[in-house]
């Protein structure tokens, strides 16, 4: 085989496994997810796998995270904690 044939062929596999990394980023966000775990995490697995978990996983809404977050307090601050504020 040619040397330029692996050169096109390598360059053809890497664009289409970069492409689907980011599609996988893009759905991610686009479901109210990190984009950028989403992205590292097709690194690690296969971008068809996260795919396809992604597409599995609900559609995550910014108002049931914000109620989700109101309803457990916050950590006081060592201030708060010795009385001074």
């Amino acid at each position: 085989m040619d040397i330029t044939v692996i050169a096109v062929s390598f360059s053809v596999l890497l664009w289409l496994y970069l492409s689907s990394v980011i599609l996988t980023a893009y759905v991610a966000s686009e479901k109210g997810r990190s984009g950028v775990g989403w992205f590292f995490l097709s690194f690690l697995f296969p971008p068809y796998m996260t795919l396809l978990a992604l597409a599995a996983l609900p559609e995550k809404k910014e108002e049931e995270w914000l109620d989700r977050a109101a309803r457990h307090p916050t950590t006081p601050t060592i201030g708060q904690r010795l009385g001074r504020s």
